[in-house]
């Protein structure tokens, strides 16, 4: 199917929202047209609760009136509809390696992104002032409080509250570190995770530093100074569009991932012993 025959889509999201970036990057590179539409609370949110079940970010309306959400699946299921060169590919192993890094990228770094935008006070007050004007809008109270109930929520919610504290923030940062260092090796050498072409790892990377690492204060300055070829990157895969590529994927897995792989079995392979 081409990707006209999909639109107009509406994406539900915010425009410093991890997934609703991971999915603003998988429309552009498959050249999907949308309208991103920033979720207005409380009405949208009920209106998401109707229709989709839950209310969270991002959510897409398809063009048939069709509500579809989570989007990892989402992603898996417009590969399966839109037609030309996809985001996976046919060597099953490198296909294999793709579905981890997304999965790693979207599950894992998501508690990292959300520290560094909300434990230090200027990521806070940047993305607290921000969401409060951008989707809180419709409530009649000031900027200034409806900033600190965010800023409250969300260190509750998803820092401090998601097992983030004092005794993990270094091993947290210096995880963060190490992936900047290994990102930085393998951009340094070529422009997407899997060669001269964006796969589905690089979507599912997008989601943790397009709006977060890249974005926020504190993680943007860390990548300016010890990884300026990941902001390179970061700023290709948003201007990258796949029917216009003309290069190819590697061969095999390249060695330069093995430090990111070593990094996976740290994090997966307690939970399977």
């Amino acid at each position: 199917m081409d990707s006209a025959a999909l639109t107009p889509l509406t994406l539900y999201g915010s425009n410093i929202s991890y997934f609703t970036g991971k999915m603003e990057n998988y429309f552009r590179v498959r050249d999907i047209p949308y309208r991103l539409q920033s979720m207005q609370y409380p009405g949208d949110g009920k209106l998401l609760q109707r229709e989709v079940g839950v209310s969270q970010m991002p959510a897409v309306q398809l063009a048939d009136g069709r509500w579809i959400t989570d989007s990892t699946k989402m992603i898996q299921w417009f590969e399966s509809q839109v037609s030309g060169p996809g985001l996976i590919p046919e060597d099953p192993l490198q296909a294999y390696l793709c579905f981890l890094l997304e999965d790693w990228a979207d599950e894992w770094w998501w508690r990292p992104a959300m520290h560094y935008r909300w434990h230090y006070a200027e990521g806070a007050r940047f993305a607290s002032w921000h969401l409060a004007t951008e989707l809180l809008g419709a409530i009649p109270a000031p900027v200034w409080l409806k900033a600190q109930v965010l800023k409250r929520r969300q260190r509750t919610g998803y820092t401090a509250g998601d097992g983030i504290n004092p005794a993990n923030v270094e091993a947290l940062e210096a995880d963060v570190r190490r992936l900047l260092a290994s990102l930085q090796r393998i951009f340094s050498d070529r422009p997407f995770l899997l060669g001269e072409r964006p796969s589905l790892a690089d979507i599912g990377f997008s989601g943790p530093f397009f709006r977060h690492f890249a974005l926020d204060p504190v993680p943007l300055e860390m990548i300016r100074q010890e990884a300026p070829a990941v902001l390179e990157w970061v700023a290709r895969l948003w201007n990258t569009r796949l029917r216009e590529c003309q290069g190819r994927w590697v061969t095999g897995i390249p060695d330069d991932l093995g430090p990111l792989l070593d990094e996976i079995g740290a994090v997966y392979l307690p939970y399977l012993c």
